[in-house]
C-alpha cells in the first residue's frame, strides 16, 4: 500500500512541475514569476500545492468510487431510456405521416 501512495505521489508531483512548466511557458511568464503569497511559481511550496490540487479528484474517486459508479450506471440508463423513448416517438409519428400520405 506504501508502495502505491509513493508511486501516485511522485506521477503527481511530476503532473505538477510539467503543468506549472507548460502553463508558465504558454503564458509567456518568467521563469522567476511569483504567485499572490509572493512564493516563486517554481518553487517547491507552489508545486506541492498544485500537486494537492490534483489529488483532490484522485482521492474523491477512491473515497466515493462506489456510489460513485453506481450514480454513472444510473445517469447512463436514464439516458438511454430517453433516447429510446424519443427514437419510439420519432418512428411512431414517421409511420402515422406515411401511412396517411399513402391513402390520400
Amino acid at each position: 500500500m506504501v508502495g502505491q501512495v509513493t508511486i501516485t505521489a511522485g506521477i503527481d508531483i511530476a503532473a505538477a512541475i510539467y503543468l506549472i512548466g507548460a502553463a508558465t511557458r504558454i503564458l509567456g511568464l518568467p521563469a522567476d514569476a511569483r504567485c499572490r503569497s509572493s512564493a516563486p511559481l517554481t518553487g517547491w511550496s507552489f508545486q506541492l500545492f498544485v500537486m494537492v490540487l490534483i489529488m483532490i479528484p484522485q482521492v474523491a474517486i477512491n473515497v466515493f468510487g462506489i456510489r460513485l459508479d453506481g450514480a454513472v450506471e444510473r445517469l447512463q440508463r436514464l439516458v438511454a431510456h430517453r433516447r429510446r423513448r424519443a427514437h419510439r416517438a420519432r418512428s411512431s409519428s414517421f409511420s402515422a405521416r406515411t401511412t396517411t400520405r399513402g391513402t390520400s
